[in-house]
């Protein structure tokens, strides 16, 4: 099989379940390159990030439901499987983030299009039972 393929199949639709019990629909994430998919990756924990640390950019519950549930799906793909690997390559990095002081203005509004993408992906805010 051909590793896309193989990618795209693994990224299917499936449903992600946030701390505090809100699960939504995740998105099927269209084949993309390993650069793309760490790029990506590296958008979505900076998601996560900013919008659990800067006012004014809170993620609602299912918001981060299919942030987070989408960074998990793209990690894996990555082989990201051990905890720290992940943490390193790119929590670290984005939390290293908040110590500049435009990091919040910056980032912030560059959340609301990357859940717009994710759903038009085939993601969703709605919970799911």
């Amino acid at each position: 099989m051909k590793p896309l393929f193989v990618l795209a199949l693994f990224l299917s639709v499936a449903p992600a379940l946030a701390d505090g019990g809100v699960t939504v629909p995740l998105p099927r994430i269209p084949p993309l390159s390993t650069g793309e998919q760490e790029h990506l990756l590296m958008q979505l924990v900076t998601a996560n990030v900013v919008g659990e640390n800067c006012a004014g950019y809170s993620l609602t519950p299912e918001e981060f439901a299919l942030v987070t549930g989408s960074a998990d799906l793209v990690a894996r793909s990555l082989g990201l499987w051990d905890s720290d690997a992940y943490d390193d390559r790119f929590y670290r990095p984005a939390f290293a983030m908040l110590d500049k002081p435009q990091t919040c203005d910056r980032e912030g509004p560059r959340i609301r299009p990357l859940i717009n993408r994710l759903i038009a992906w085939g993601g969703s805010l709605t919970p799911q039972p």
